[in-house]
């Protein structure tokens, strides 16, 4: 599969929700994604665009955060 070439996945509004990154606070106002709550009503961690990009080692130019890695036998 091609994964440089993708397009992005579609912003979803969720500034309704009042979602605060789990990492540096700052408010989230989109997602990727709709989330999903939780049986005790939150939401789980969730991460604004930057602190994503950070814990996932974003590169330029795409990759949507996925590493290639030779396959050692």
């Amino acid at each position: 599969m091609d994964f440089d070439n993708r397009q992005p996945r579609p912003m979803q509004d969720v500034s309704d929700l009042n979602l605060t990154c789990a990492e540096c606070g700052v408010e989230i106002k989109e997602l990727p994604f709709m989330p999903t709550k939780r049986e005790d009503g939150t939401y789980g961690r969730l991460y604004c665009r930057e602190c994503n990009r950070n814990r996932r080692g974003f590169r330029p130019g795409g990759g949507g955060g996925f590493q290639r890695r030779e396959c050692r036998f």
